[in-house]
């Protein structure tokens, strides 16, 4: 599959810059039949979607996963819908409202390798987590959650516990970045790291501190609708990152949102399995994404 998955990668760039050379040449012929310049605009939109039918029938495994499929729509999406104040954050407020409900209340709903990255940031057992989905009215969540300890005793604790297992993920990601950059400062890593992390560990502290406050005030069962009303605080957490980096967390996480609402529907047998539109939707997604390169 990795061997498969790398021919398709280096047909992908090739038919690209060949097919667009080929469409520039065709373009400049004076007896070209097409308006040449409708041609030139549109040639890495052409060249990106007939290259990506290349790579998808060499590896035809990556329109068959949902997660691909989405990453891609939604980051062509991001090239042609505007940018709004605080658009990350709302993107991520809204990510996080379906992805920590499906977590808590139907984890199928999610990739596994998803679900198990917030098992381990998520801070709690595995008997907790799956107490919770049953608790119904028998108990506070807070009771379950953090058992002797205060909503914002916990809140804090959590807080530095998560900066410390988020500094393993997040360090040797900018420690990469870092040795490959040209202008390398161990300032800017250090602060990359520390933001990043008191992102991620923020995130899970402020979701978990949401679900504390609401149904201590609101005495409503834990369900999938409650739990709606009040994951997206989670969301705000994206604050802590760098503004240049918040439109990629919000990318990265509408992906797996917008994942589990299509598993979702598949698990209710609402959707059919359909591979074809998977394949239109990441030849779409290739030509918008190329168009808007630059």
């Amino acid at each position: 599959t990795g061997v498969r998955r790398s021919i398709a990668l280096g047909a992908f760039v090739a038919g690209i810059r060949a097919i667009e050379r080929g469409i520039q040449c065709y373009a400049n012929k004076p007896f070209a039949n097409i308006d040449h310049r409708i041609l030139k605009k549109y040639r890495l939109a052409i060249a990106g979607g007939i290259a990506s039918v290349l790579a998808l029938k060499i590896d035809n495994s990556l329109h068959e996963s949902s997660i691909v499929v989405f990453w891609c729509l939604i980051r062509a999406l991001r090239c042609v819908v505007p940018e709004i104040p605080l658009g990350s954050t709302l993107i991520m407020c809204a990510a996080s409202t379906q992805i920590l409900s499906s977590f808590i209340m139907a984890p199928l709903e999610l990739s596994s390798t998803y679900v198990n990255f917030l098992n381990v940031h998520g801070g709690q057992s595995k008997l907790v987590l799956n107490y919770l989905p049953i608790l119904g009215n028998k108990h506070l969540p807070c009771e379950v959650i953090h058992p002797g300890l205060s909503c914002i005793k916990h809140f804090y604790l959590f807080f530095i516990d998560g900066i410390l297992r988020a500094t393993r993920v997040y360090f040797p990601l900018y420690l990469a970045f870092y040795l490959f950059s040209r202008n390398k400062s161990i300032i800017n890593l250090l602060k990359n790291v520390l933001r990043s992390s008191a992102f991620l560990s923020a995130y899970c502290a402020l979701s978990w501190l949401g679900a504390c406050t609401f149904f201590r005030a609101t005495k409503l069962p834990v369900e999938r609708w409650t739990l709606l009303l009040h994951c997206w605080l989670g969301g705000f957490a994206t604050l802590f990152e760098r503004p240049s980096r918040r439109p990629e967390l919000a990318v990265y996480c509408a992906t797996y949102a917008v994942d589990s609402i299509y598993r979702h529907f598949r698990l209710k047998g609402v959707l059919p399995r359909m591979p074809w539109l998977g394949l239109i939707i990441m030849i779409g997604s290739f030509a918008t994404m190329l168009h808007h390169i630059n």
